[in-house]
């Protein structure tokens, strides 16, 4: 008896699930969760302010600028990673200082500060 061979969609949905189950194992060990099935297990609120030379920015600026509201809950690493490349792409004179105030799970508030 011939064993049946596994064709390209099979082969594709197993590749598939697999690299699935492999994120969804990681996700307790990081804060990012691009491509994680439950990205939001772990409540954030957070609300972003941003200075440039002093001025301080506008939350529709904040919202061009990331691309993610200056108020909302998401997860956290993500937000983090999205100011971080978005600051590192322009010109050190065109960086903002950013600052995020952000309550995990409904714990004590806590900031972070770019740069």
């Amino acid at each position: 008896m011939t064993r049946p061979q596994l064709g390209f969609r099979e082969a594709a949905a197993a590749l598939l699930l697999g690299f699935q189950i492999i994120f969804v194992a990681g996700m307790p060990f990081t804060d990012e969760r691009y491509f994680c099935w439950a990205p939001h297990d772990v409540r954030v609120d957070f609300d972003v302010s941003a200075s440039h030379s002093g001025r301080p920015v506008a939350l529709s600026e904040i919202r061009t600028r990331y691309g993610f509201p200056a108020t909302e809950w998401h997860a956290l690493g993500n937000i983090f990673a999205v100011i971080e490349t978005a600051e590192q792409r322009l010109p050190e004179s065109q960086r903002w200082q950013v600052t995020v105030r952000y309550r995990r799970n409904l714990a004590a508030p806590d900031t972070w500060q770019y740069p």
